[in-house]
């Protein structure tokens, strides 16, 4: 007695429905050796076994939608070659890119003889840690279990790292493969017969609610989808749920295969990726790189994984863009950055620092260097005034100003003009210019002037304000104390000239009488 074992290949992902007749049988009779009905996507071996006698007849065939597999007394004890699915996850992420596998099959779990290999497969491609691979081993089961070693190397590197434990591999086909659903475009389903009563009703019957395959689409819920995929739920807000209990996460992949496409993936993250459970990540898989995170406080994450705002955003290098502001027209107008650790609002294509915000506090107008609280790099106006603060209540030590005078009577008023080639930056005003020499007014009077952080001096104008008040207001004073002396010493003069007069007028009254 022979016994032969057998799978089949489904190309397609949906299970197929093939009963037991005319085109699911064995030869010689009888027919119906155990095969099953259902056939699942993908491959599929050893299956089902069956045992035939050679002295009755020297083969054994199977015959599936036409095709046929055939099982002889010399057919191979194993078929030519292994095809092997794994998953490979580094740091518990699945792999996406090509790596080269090495295997070698032993006789044991842990030591034992080589029965095949090593075999090395190089740039194998991984999608979502997932890769199938087709070994050549020849090796012959004798009925015992063998291992499978798996290494993995960097395209290229020649640096290989095993995977433990070995992959116990139960033999296998001795015959050969029944492929199966390769004609199934042509095969309606209304032409089955005896279907099991499991599945009288099957999804792929166009019923209400239902699913249907038309022009190449898959509809749910609709007879007549537009699309590759279709799903119409009618008034019911569920469509669409996708869901695991993976400690990598949820994946939702998305990819275009066009010149410059991408391919992207949307993951709802479990306890085993690096971002943390329970966040909703969008990420470049092309690049490897998260783009956009919701954590499960509903805050938005730009170029991190960790938002600890409703918003944060962080570039991609020290100066990067954060904001850009575009017109109607399509035109980029502002944008906003990070400028020597400050906060920088610039208009595109003319100038940065329109406002700047620097780390300390200190803000800039035309300025990336703030010296003070805010620094305007041109000319300010103000058309109800500019108010400094000025109440008793915030005072102490209050003296009245002495000798401002004298002060001011050393102040030197210039006219000068601003050295606007030198220092663009400042945006100095043209034509002749009215003020104070900042190193003159120092030596007379410091405390109306500022050293900036760049080292440049500043006169504080509005400061100067009630020195020249009190300036005026000694001159006024001793105007008034030279009138009042003019005025004594005139009243003086008058008294005098009046006693004169009287003398005067005696004399003139007694020469007459003589």
């Amino acid at each position: 007695m022979l016994r032969a074992h057998w799978g089949y290949y489904n190309p397609s992902d949906s299970t197929m429905f093939v009963p037991v007749g005319v085109s699911n049988f064995f030869s010689p009779p009888p027919g119906f050796r155990g095969q099953p009905t259902l056939f699942q996507g993908g491959r599929q071996p050893n299956v089902f076994s069956t045992v035939w006698d050679p002295n009755s007849a020297a083969s054994l065939t199977w015959t599936l939608l036409g095709r046929q597999a055939t099982a002889t007394a010399s057919s191979p004890r194993l078929f030519g070659g292994i095809v092997y699915q794994g998953r490979l996850l580094d740091d518990g992420l699945p792999v996406q890119s090509p790596r080269d596998l090495r295997f070698t099959l032993y006789d044991a779990a842990q030591g034992g003889t080589v029965k095949a290999g090593p075999y090395t497969a190089g740039q194998v491609p991984i999608v979502d840690g997932l890769f199938t691979v087709e070994l050549p081993f020849s090796t012959e089961f004798d009925g015992q279990r063998m291992w499978l070693a798996v290494e993995v190397s960097l395209p290229g590197a020649g640096i290989f790292s095993a995977l433990v434990p070995r992959q116990a591999i139960t033999p296998t086909a001795y015959a050969h493969r029944a492929r199966v659903a390769d004609s199934a475009a042509s095969l309606r389903w209304a032409d089955l017969t005896d279907v099991p009563s499991i599945v009288a009703n099957p999804p792929w019957v166009s019923v209400t609610g239902g699913i249907r395959y038309a022009g190449g689409n898959v509809g749910i819920g609709t007879a007549g989808p537009t699309a590759a995929l279709h799903v119409s739920g009618g008034p019911t807000a569920d469509h669409l749920l996708v869901e695991s209990s993976n400690s990598s996460g949820t994946w939702v992949n998305i990819s275009n295969s066009d010149t410059g496409g991408r391919r992207w993936n949307l993951i709802a993250t479990g306890s085993a990726n690096v971002e943390g459970a329970g966040r909703l990540l969008l990420r470049d898989q092309t690049a490897l790189a998260t783009r956009v995170v919701i954590d499960a406080a509903g805050q938005v994450g730009i170029g991190t994984a960790t938002p600890n705002r409703p918003l944060t955003i962080v570039g991609a290098t020290p100066s990067a863009e954060w904001i850009q502001f575009r017109s109607a027209d399509g035109q980029n107008k502002w944008h906003i950055n990070n400028l020597g650790n400050g906060l920088n609002i610039a208009e595109t294509n003319a100038s940065d620092a329109r406002v700047f915000v620097a780390a300390g506090g200190n803000v800039g107008i035309g300025t990336s260097s703030p010296a003070q609280k805010l620094h305007v790099s041109g000319s300010i106006q103000a058309s109800c005034g500019v108010l400094t603060c000025s109440d008793a209540r915030f005072k102490d030590h209050v003296e009245t100003l002495a000798g401002a005078l004298d002060t001011v009577t050393e102040l030197r008023p210039v006219v000068f003009h601003w050295r606007q080639s030198e220092f663009p930056e400042r945006n100095f005003a043209g034509g002749p210019q009215f003020g104070f020499i900042a190193q003159d007014t120092q030596r007379v009077l410091p405390e109306v002037v500022s050293v900036g952080s760049d080292g440049y001096l500043s006169v504080n104008y509005a400061s100067l304000t009630p020195v020249l008040t009190r300036a005026i207001q000694e001159l006024r004073a001793e105007h008034d104390q030279q009138i009042a002396r003019l005025q004594a010493e005139n009243a003086e003069l008058r008294a005098r000239l009046d006693r004169l007069e009287q003398r005067l007028t005696a004399t003139a009254h007694e020469i007459e009488r003589r």
